[in-house]
Parts: structure tokens; C-alpha cells; sequence
């Protein structure tokens, strides 16, 4: 089952910060927006339960982006909303 990926409100930011400091930001994006594609597609083979310390109660998908020889990794947090079609993006952390 193909799931709908919901974005809420600053849950991209670190990766859209990075993509305009990048001279190819839209194929950065590009490869970001494929690898979301994978967790959409099967959310519970890609999604891990999320322990965090602040109590968030739902999973994390963590992929890497290789960009220009430099290796990005994410950490995705998420959890399936009440009408099980959609997943909300909470937060999508960047480190190198």
C-alpha cells in the first residue's frame, strides 16, 4: 500500500536550508524526495519504533542521501495518522 506523506509545518526546513546552500539543490531534493518515496511505499519495513528521550510516540526512518561525494544522513520521525492512508513527517534531521 502506497501511503500519502504529510509534511507538518518546519519538518523539512533543515533540509531545504541545505539544498539552497547546494549548487545542485534541486537534484538534492530530488534524491530526499525518492528515498521518502521507499518509506511511503512500505512504512513498516523502513520505519523503526522511535525511542526518543522527549516522549515522541512514533517511528523513525533513517536513509543517506549521497550528493556530489558527500554522504548525507537522515533521520526521519513520523507516525501514521488516524486515517492509516497518511504519514506525518514531524521532523527530518541532516547531519554529514
Amino acid at each position: 500500500m502506497n501511503y500519502e506523506i504529510i509534511f507538518g509545518d518546519g519538518a523539512l526546513d533543515n533540509v531545504v536550508t541545505i539544498a539552497e546552500n547546494l549548487a545542485a539543490g534541486e537534484a538534492f531534493l530530488e534524491k530526499v524526495e525518492q528515498a521518502l518515496r521507499l518509506l511511503a511505499d512500505d512504512p513498516f519495513h523502513h520505519g523503526i519504533k522511535d525511542r526518543s528521550v522527549f516522549g515522541f510516540r512514533g517511528q523513525t526512518y533513517r536513509f543517506q542521501v549521497d550528493h556530489e561525494g558527500v554522504v548525507f544522513f537522515f533521520a526521519a520521525r513520523f507516525y501514521f495518522r488516524e486515517n492509516e492512508n497518511e504519514l506525518m513527517m514531524v521532523n527530518v534531521e541532516v547531519s554529514l
